[in-house]
């Protein structure tokens, strides 16, 4: 992830009769604008076209696809997504067992 762009401490604001003054700002008006400003490039940049659903099972996450195989947002994803594969192979042709009772 690329650093923070905004760096200073005070934002733009308009005064009376148009001019324009400095007015100092809060960290988390600062942060949430990093936030703002990160989140518009990711959505409408040149990178918008890779950005992905992670398709491991009941993952909320979203990726950046830098290679075409990947699928999953990280090594973990796509390890539960291929033994989920897995068990339903082996367990296809399975008759459920009745419950003890």
């Amino acid at each position: 992830m690329e650093p923070c762009r905004i760096r200073t401490a005070s934002i733009a604001a308009v005064g009376d009769s148009a001019h324009w003054y400095r007015a100092r700002a809060s960290r988390p008006s600062i942060a949430l604008a990093a936030i703002a400003s990160d989140a518009t490039e990711l959505f409408s940049g040149v990178r918008a076209a890779q950005l992905r659903a992670c398709t491991g099972p009941n993952c909320p996450l979203f990726f950046l696809q830098d290679r075409p195989r990947r699928h999953w947002c990280s090594p973990g994803c796509g390890t539960r997504a291929r033994a989920a594969a897995a068990y339903s192979r082996r367990t296809a042709g399975r008759r459920p067992t009745p419950a003890a009772g």
